[in-house]
């Protein structure tokens, strides 16, 4: 029998996240037959990456100098 607990439900993806900075671009809403949703491409860094710019220009993105500023 399947038991959910505490100790087996973990936020794998929270913490993950909180070890890193996600970008999303091209964010854009998409109507489907079952409802709306939003397609976007997505980048994953270390908190401490020195190549984010680099990487993201690569991919054919532009980051503003506003998130330039914030990864900073």
């Amino acid at each position: 029998k399947y038991r959910n607990s505490e100790s087996n439900i973990k936020p794998k993806l929270v913490e993950y996240l909180q070890d890193g900075i996600l970008l999303r671009f091209d964010i854009k809403k998409v109507q489907r037959e079952d409802g709306e949703m939003f397609e976007y491409k997505e980048f994953w860094f270390e908190l401490n990456a020195q190549n984010i710019e680099e990487v993201v220009n690569e991919k054919g993105f532009k980051l503003t100098d506003v998130y330039k500023n914030l990864l900073k």
